[in-house]
């Protein structure tokens, strides 16, 4: 079980990633939040986005993180609208892993 409230978990990808020793492609950033391209897509514009904070779930976000993780949300979207003005579907997934 991770640590928390740890800002950054070595080990941890997402962190790693955060921080700048691991490369991304990334779309949108704040205080809060990151969003980046998916390096291993399922389809065409899957991105991820992250706090910048490191925690084990959504239920360790305070207010102003949940807030950057959905106007990170709403960047991804302006930012894929050009290329796919008429997607069929946007899928919000929220996936809960603890560090091993």
């Amino acid at each position: 079980m991770c640590e928390l409230p740890s800002p950054v978990v070595a080990g941890c990808t997402f962190c790693s990633i955060v921080e700048g020793s691991s490369p991304s492609q990334t779309i949108y950033e704040d205080d809060n939040a990151q969003a980046f391209m998916d390096l291993l897509p399922m389809t065409p514009g899957h991105c991820l986005i992250v706090p910048k904070k490191h925690v084990v779930d959504v239920w360790d976000l305070d207010d102003d993180e949940c807030v950057g993780a959905a106007e990170g949300c709403l960047r991804w979207v302006l930012w894929l609208r050009p290329a796919h003005p008429r997607p069929r579907s946007l899928l919000y997934l929220r996936c809960d892993i603890n560090c091993i």
